[in-house]
């Protein structure tokens, strides 16, 4: 079988009852041997579940916090393009860097070859009306020096081009000097001045739960600090912003966006993401060591509502509603490539 875990027709169910903490049971239900023997279909029942179980770990999500990516397995002073999925139209754009003794380990640097460098990867955030404390996060700074237009950004977009857009901003030409940038499909602000050279954290914070008056969705602040203190500030022009989605979003595309020419340059690291604290089950699955990516998965409580996710590229999910009182099921399905 090698590493070929599901075909197009196979499931791997689990039941849970997490009032008696029963451990999980793995079972599998292979629909395209449904008309074989029954003794065949239970001797491979048994053999694949095995299989299974030996190869497919399960941690529960204890940190609210997810950290995408901090390039640190990356080729140094190379191409972020074709890095860990990372995707450019053209390799003289952002590079992998750990040149600079002012941050720790390595990082992402705009290429001094044109303006507009920005890479993409496939990553996945579900989100639900339950999340009142999600955010998405990153570290990063433009650099002093000769040199016009320069940025740090990062986006989530969807597959329907709906997008949020955060980091830092410079265009002379427009009057804009190293500020705080904020857009999306509907929105384009700008806010406070910051320094040159210096590292920041930046962090787009989104109540999901907020419906406005014609029943849009999406309430999100723009926090920012310089990376070497604990405290977090809010420009109050990019305070409580109505993001006005008509549903609840999908996101499948991340992008790093970094510009810079000459010595002026964008630069960014750590992008870190978190769902909230309020959620009913979470974990994530690895196969073979590796995460489990690709697949959906799916919880059912008798008496609620079923729930839907796509595990991220982590192999990681959340589930925000449930019954505690109640046993649950949990179906996991991944498709042939």
């Amino acid at each position: 079988m090698g590493n070929q875990l599901f075909s197009s027709n196979r499931l791997c169910v689990w039941s849970y009852n997490k009032a008696t903490k029963t451990n999980f049971l793995i079972k599998t239900n292979f629909i395209n041997f449904i008309r074989r023997s029954t003794m065949r279909t239970i001797f491979l029942f048994l053999s694949l579940s095995l299989f299974l179980l030996a190869n497919i770990s399960f941690s529960f999500a204890e940190s609210n916090e997810i950290l995408i990516d901090d390039f640190e397995n990356y080729k140094e002073n190379s191409s972020l393009n074709g890095q860990q999925g990372w995707k450019s139209s053209s390799n003289c754009g952002i590079i992998v860097s750990n040149t600079d003794s002012s941050w720790k380990g390595k990082i992402l640097r705009a290429n001094s070859c044109y303006y507009g460098q920005q890479s993409s990867k496939e990553y996945v955030i579900n989100v639900s009306q339950k999340m009142n404390s999600f955010y998405i996060q990153f570290s990063g700074r433009i650099t002093a020096g000769s040199g016009n237009n320069s940025c740090s950004m990062i986006h989530i977009a969807t597959s329907d081009k709906e997008i949020i857009g955060f980091g830092i901003n410079h265009v002379p030409s427009l009057g804009i000097n190293h500020q705080l940038y904020f857009f999306t499909s509907k929105i384009k602000k700008h806010g406070k001045a910051l320094s040159a050279n210096t590292w920041y954290d930046f962090r787009i914070e989104i109540d999901w739960s907020f419906v406005n008056y014609d029943n849009h969705l999406g309430l999100a602040t723009f926090k920012y600090k310089e990376s070497s203190s604990d405290t977090w500030l809010i420009d109050n022009t990019l305070e409580n912003m109505e993001l006005k989605f008509e549903e609840l979003p999908v996101f499948n595309r991340l992008d790093a966006r970094l510009d810079g020419i000459s010595n002026r340059r964008g630069e960014l690291d750590d992008i870190l993401i978190s769902y909230g604290t309020n959620n009913f089950f979470s974990g994530c699955l690895q196969y073979l060591g590796n995460p489990l990516t690709g697949a959906n998965i799916m919880i059912i409580q008798t008496g609620e509502y079923h729930q839907e996710a796509i595990l991220d590229s982590q192999g990681c999910f959340k589930f925000f509603d449930g019954n505690e009182e109640k046993p649950f099921t949990v179906i996991l399905r991944k498709k042939e490539k």
